[in-house]
């Protein structure tokens, strides 16, 4: 898995995975099932904590071993493409309706503060900017050690946005000067705590002292049924921080990595999801019911086949 694979977030992830389920599923030299099947073990080496990659892989999986006893591949073949551009669809609807939502909740906010890089985040930024000429100013935190910050910076003045890129030690001074931290979410867990990448725990701890308001843009898909307590962080390894003229002074040291942060509702306030703007605590039931509803999507379209068990 190379590095930029593991720095992508929920949606990019996901999207990656349902393409490459539908070019595996079309392939005509092999069997559909077992080959869908067999690529949906491979995102093993992905980040789990990415709850959209949790689900798309889930519904993948569970069509591709309910079709693979079928005796009739050219059909097999057709379904789990539609499978896979079915959740595709769902994944794309509800990261526009987010950021729709996130948009509008802009309405006269000057200055904001996000790190990382988030598809979400940067969608509702531009669309805000375009729209009412707001915000006037965005502040990036380079977001170390992968840097992801800067490619959001590069997006977002693209689009004409003014953008400032921070160190991520800088944060305290930034807050001073924001009226919204605006942050993506890999992940919200059933009690409301929110997932997203190293570094937004202390802009949302020093945010709510300042009395800054938080909001975390998060689509439907990135909702979990498990509590906060079961989320493990992945560490992303000691190469990915030991960069050219480190390698030697680090020699017999431990180096600590870790991919993401659980920030807790209290230090959110809001969150936009498809499904509109609220509590961050009153996000999962609506979001898993969301859920369930294009699972049961999927249930119909393979049923109707007359192969699916």
């Amino acid at each position: 898995m190379t590095e930029s694979r593991r720095q992508h977030g929920s949606t990019s992830l996901a999207l990656g995975c349902l393409d490459a389920v539908g070019k595996v599923a079309r392939d005509d030299t092999r069997d559909p099932a077992a080959a869908v099947l067999e690529i949906c073990e491979s995102f093993r080496e992905l980040p789990q904590s990415r709850a959209a990659l949790g689900l798309v892989v889930a519904a993948c999986r569970s069509a591709a071993t309910r079709l693979r006893d079928s005796g009739n591949d050219t059909e097999t073949r057709q379904i789990l493409v539609e499978c896979a551009e079915l959740y595709s669809r769902y994944v794309l609807r509800a990261r526009a309706s987010t950021a729709v939502y996130a948009r509008d909740a802009l309405d006269g906010v000057g200055t904001v503060l996000t790190l990382c890089r988030s598809s979400t985040v940067a969608e509702a930024l531009i669309a805000s900017f375009r729209m009412r000429g707001v915000p006037k100013a965005v502040y990036v935190l380079e977001t170390r050690p992968g840097l992801e910050g800067w490619a959001m910076a590069g997006e977002l003045h693209r689009s004409d946005l003014e953008v400032t890129v921070a160190v991520d030690s800088a944060v305290s001074h930034l807050i001073k000067k924001v009226d919204l931290v605006l942050i993506g979410a890999d992940l919200v867990t059933a009690d409301g705590c929110v997932l997203n990448r190293v570094g937004t725990s202390v802009a949302c701890q020093l945010a709510h002292a300042s009395s800054v308001a938080v909001m975390a843009l998060a689509p439907s898909y990135v909702a979990s049924s498990v509590l906060a307590e079961g989320v493990t962080i992945d560490d992303r390894g000691r190469a990915e921080v030991l960069r050219a003229g480190l390698v030697e002074r680090a020699t017999g040291l431990r180096v600590e990595n870790p991919a993401d942060d659980l920030v807790p509702p209290e230090l959110v306030g809001r969150v936009a999801t498809d499904d509109g703007v609220m509590e961050t605590r009153d996000m999962p039931a609506p979001a898993l019911a969301m859920q369930g509803r294009v699972w049961a999507s999927l249930d119909t379209l393979i049923s109707k086949s007359g192969s699916g068990k």
